[in-house]
């Protein structure tokens, strides 16, 4: 080769070592934790609306005037004998408006049981009882007729039983 003329070879630099390409790994690990805890927060808030917006289901007539029963029982000792008799009659009028639809607490008893008469549900034995039962506690409401503590465990029986017989 001649002068001038650059020789190829010579001009040729030597291999260079690999580069290292950088990894991003980390950013993947982050990115799966970040999706992951996404659907964690939407899955607890999907979970927390469900719960905010369950509302019970409304107490059937029948559950209100046990409830209403079982409660007079626990408060029976404090109570007077017209309390009682108001709340346990109250009870039993209260179930037969909801179940039935007689406006019964707004009744006198005659008005109340001339139309509980009509109802198929109080015909016969039951409106015999619902009648004997009503005056008993008229006596002692409006009479001012005195009320045995064995006989205010009769009388919330009867209502607890006159109440679970009527469906």
């Amino acid at each position: 080769m001649g002068t001038g003329q650059i020789d190829p070879i010579e001009e040729l630099a030597d291999i260079k070592a690999p580069v290292a390409i950088p990894t991003y790994e980390w950013v993947w690990w982050l990115s799966l934790g970040l999706v992951l805890l996404a659907i964690v927060i939407w899955l607890w808030m999907r979970h927390r609306k469900k719960k905010a917006d369950y509302v019970p289901p409304p107490l059937t007539p029948m559950e209100i005037a046990m409830n209403r029963l079982k409660g007079l029982m626990a408060n029976n000792e404090s109570l007077s004998d017209k309390e009682f008799i108001v709340e346990v009659s109250g009870a039993l009028r209260s179930f037969i408006e909801g179940s039935i639809n007689i406006p019964a607490p707004d009744l006198t008893t005659e008005e109340f049981l001339s139309r509980a008469a009509n109802h198929r549900l109080l015909k016969g034995e039951r409106a015999e009882k619902l009648s004997g039962f009503l005056q008993e506690c008229d006596m002692v409401k409006f009479a001012k007729q005195s009320l045995p503590k064995e006989h205010r465990v009769d009388l919330h029986a009867s209502a607890v039983n006159f109440i679970k017989t009527v469906r």
